[in-house]
């Protein structure tokens, strides 16, 4: 018969198949609106720290700082000055140039024409566009490129687009904008530069199916990057060796300009745009952009340690657990710190909030159900307790389940008493007595039963315990009893010879749970010795009362034989007849 499953196991499997089923829906919730971004940032920010690249050292800022400010005045600056940089930079020969400034309102046109021809004399020029929101005519957006002179001068534009997160900090980018009117991408101005530098597309522009998906860029440490004044290098004071061959990123850096951005460096300070565009272009160049895990791969590596505690829950003991989350926790902020160096970016907010979840949830569950279960149990217990004498210590206030579980206790003690009860009844039994269970298999066998026994009759097999105790004449007859499944009314024992000569009967009775299921068999033999010898002498009594009784009878009907019949005679043969006849 298949065992079916306790009310206590039933309930804690429907109670642990709802928590299951809670913190999954929480963890893919989390994972799928990105609730605990901010904690994911700051642990990305916090470990990231830990291993920044090297910046490459053929990137040079051209910075438009305090210094440039203090000689040429405040910004905006009249464009011939950015014509005397240009000529400069021009007596070199640089990789290329990323010109960091927007110009898409135009000014004087013989200046403009002239910066126009100044960008013309240098190799690997690069503009920006930007993006207007909300467009003219209901559109999403407009695009601003830069003046015409300066676009049909520049070897090609591209965006320069930030992308910003919960907290304001800039820490993705994409390699392109994907323009939904004309269909066609505009690439990043650092792609943009990468290409005509190196003559193609960058791995990482290579390895990307949708060029427009996020990135995280990994940033140099602050002040990490070549970094040379506007003023310095328009002035001539910098010397051509310097520019040779380096990609040079020319950008604002004052304060005041308003171009600082919320970075994760882990000091809180901000960026200027020229240096991110910096870090990105180191990016581009190391090809170590971090790519974030795909939902199925988050949800995925979300939800393992989740579902390895939910597992553990029913194999592990509560300090094992305990200890088993604590280490769960550990594991997935290394696991986080393990994939970054590998560049991708598990998000651990989402597991790290099923791990803390569901160890109080199904805590709290699993001892509601088992307070409710000790509840009725011992409600259940005291209905039909069998009153011993044991001595019961009074219960004093607490609460309900510390209550519960001193009742249990006393409960347990109980029934250990009852126990010991039972089994010295058992083994103190003035017959031979033994239980087995529905194996045929000795589990309990009181003192007489083990009485000439060299070895333990624990497990020993039914048949071996009846070989060694019942005589070789009889052991037929009693195997033939105890093969009945149904003892029938007329014949519920069966009696035997032992061994030793002693007479036993022998009756079997059915162990039954308290559910009504059959666990075995008790069998009780009676020694009924005295009783079999008195019916033996009986039996020898009456056959030697029969023949001294017969024989005299017989001789007085062999006497009267031959007599003349006369009144006496015939009297005394009725009487001797009727007296045989009695014997």
């Amino acid at each position: 018969m298949k065992p079916r499953p306790s009310k206590l196991r039933r309930r804690l499997g429907m109670e642990w198949a709802g928590v299951a089923l809670f913190a999954t829906l929480i963890i893919v919730g989390l994972s799928w609106w990105g609730s605990l971004s901010s904690f994911d940032n700051l642990v990305y920010d916090q470990v990231s720290d830990l291993n920044r690249p090297s910046a490459p050292q053929d990137i040079l800022i051209v910075a438009i700082d305090e210094d440039s400010l203090s000689e040429y005045g405040k910004w905006p600056w009249p464009r011939d000055r950015h014509v005397e940089l240009f000529d400069q930079i021009s007596k070199t020969e640089p990789a290329g140039i990323a010109f960091d400034i927007l110009l898409s309102e135009p000014g004087d046109g013989e200046t403009d024409q002239a910066m126009a021809a100044a960008m013309a004399r240098n190799r690997n020029v690069y503009v920006p566009l930007h993006f207007v929101t909300p467009g003219s005519d209901g559109s999403a957006y407009d695009i601003k490129k830069p003046i015409r002179p300066v676009e049909e001068a520049a070897s090609g534009l591209g965006h320069v687009n930030l992308l910003f997160d919960e907290d304001g900090a800039v820490r993705r980018t994409t390699l392109c904008f994907n323009d939904e009117e004309n269909g066609a991408p505009w690439l990043h101005l650092m792609e943009q530069v990468y290409r005509g530098v190196n003559g193609g597309p960058s791995p990482a522009f290579g390895a990307q199916q949708e060029c427009d998906k996020p990135l995280l860029m990994p940033y140099s440490k602050r002040a990490s990057f070549s970094t040379i004044s506007f003023a310095a290098i328009a002035n001539g004071e910098v010397p051509s060796d310097f520019l040779e061959n380096k990609i040079i990123l020319v950008g604002a850096t004052a304060n005041g300009l308003g171009d600082q951005h919320p970075v994760p460096l882990g000091d809180g300070g901000t960026l200027a745009g020229v240096e991110i565009m910096a870090n990105m272009m180191g990016a581009i160049m190391r090809n170590d952009f971090i790519a974030p895990l795909s939902f199925w791969q988050q949800i995925i590596l979300a939800l393992l340690p989740t579902w390895i505690l939910l597992v553990g829950f029913w194999r592990w003991r509560p300090r094992t657990t305990l200890l088993i989350s604590l280490s769960l926790i550990a594991g997935i902020l290394l696991t986080s710190g393990l994939l970054l160096s590998w560049r991708l970016w598990f998000a651990p907010g989402a597991a790290l909030v099923g791990i803390a979840a569901v160890y109080p949830i199904w805590g709290w569950r699993r001892l509601q159900a088992t307070s409710d279960f000790m509840d009725e149990e011992l409600q259940t217990f005291h209905q039909s307790k069998i009153d011993i004498p044991v001595v019961q210590k009074t219960l004093g206030p607490v609460d309900v389940v510390t209550g519960q579980a001193e009742e249990l206790t006393h409960a347990i003690a109980h029934m250990r008493d009852l126990r010991r009860f039972i089994a010295d009844a058992l083994t103190n039994l003035p017959d031979p007595m033994f239980v087995t269970d529905l194996d045929g298999n000795i589990k309990f066998a009181n003192k007489l039963a083990k009485t000439g026994l060299q070895d333990n009759v624990q497990d020993l097999a039914l048949d071996d315990m009846l070989m060694r105790f019942v005589s070789p004449d009889d052991i037929g007859e009693v195997k033939e009893y105890l093969a009945m499944d149904v003892q029938p009314t007329e014949h519920d024992f069966v009696d035997f010879t032992s061994q030793k000569g002693e007479v036993f009967a022998m009756r079997r009775a059915i162990v039954q749970s308290d559910e009504g299921e059959r666990r075995g068999h008790i069998h009780y033999l009676a020694d009924i010795t005295e009783l079999a010898n008195a019916g033996q002498e009986r039996e020898e009594v009456l056959e030697l009362l029969s023949h001294d009784m017969r024989a005299p009878q017989a001789a007085i009907l062999a006497l009267l034989d031959g007599q003349e019949e006369s009144d006496a005679r015939s009297r005394i043969e009725g009487h001797a007849r009727r007296t045989l006849a009695l014997a």
